[in-house]
């Protein structure tokens, strides 16, 4: 089973998506939440910091975890668990650092919801309990 840290970045009342690329074996061109599998035995708060700062260049400050969402396509892609992050504070700014992501993007509660290309209809409420 796999832990993937996801991190939900909130500003001024949107929530910055990422654009998975194209040739990504797991849900390729959809709009995911940036994070990453924990690894070697790291917590799921030590990866959400790790992986943000490896694909984007953020460090989260200032984050609560608020829900798991099992992974809703076993058959294809495995056992695992995402574990959303709220990131209300962060240091740097977001930038395409590596090939994981196309673009990033923010998007209004109600936009980010209603995206057909979301990687996890899990995140739908999420978003909408936003609001």
């Amino acid at each position: 089973m796999s832990d993937i840290a996801c991190a939900l970045f909130v500003r001024d009342g949107k929530i910055l998506l990422a654009r998975r690329a194209p040739d990504r074996d797991k849900y390729p061109g959809c709009w995911d939440l940036p994070g990453g599998h924990a690894e070697n035995g790291d917590s799921v708060e030590d990866a959400l910091v790790r992986e943000t700062r490896e694909e984007m260049g953020v460090t989260p400050r200032r984050y609560t975890k608020i829900a798991e969402i099992p992974e809703p396509r076993v058959s294809d892609y495995g056992p695992a668990t995402y574990h959303i992050f709220l990131v209300r504070s962060w240091e740097g700014e977001h930038w395409l650092k590596d090939g994981e992501h196309t673009m990033f993007d923010w998007f209004t509660t109600d936009e980010a919801a209603s995206l057909p290309d979301l990687e996890l209809d899990g995140l739908r409420p999420l978003f909408r309990a936003l609001t």
